[in-house]
C-alpha cells in the first residue's frame, strides 16, 4: 500500500531539502557543541577497575 502511494507521488523524494539559515539540522551530526577535552585530561579522568601496584 505504501509503495503504491510512492509510485503515484509526483513530487518524489530525490529532491534536496532546503533548510533555513538558523535551522539546527544544518549542523553536522558528528559535530559537538563544545570542543573536546585534551588527551591529558582524558588520561587523568580515566578510571580503572584494577588495583595499581
Amino acid at each position: 500500500m505504501m509503495y503504491k502511494k510512492r509510485i503515484k507521488d509526483k513530487v518524489g523524494m530525490g529532491k534536496k531539502m532546503v533548510l533555513e539559515e538558523g535551522d539546527p539540522r544544518r549542523l553536522a551530526k558528528h559535530l559537538a557543541p563544545e570542543s573536546p577535552p585534551s588527551t591529558s585530561a582524558i588520561v587523568q579522568a580515566k578510571q580503572t577497575r584494577f588495583k595499581r601496584k
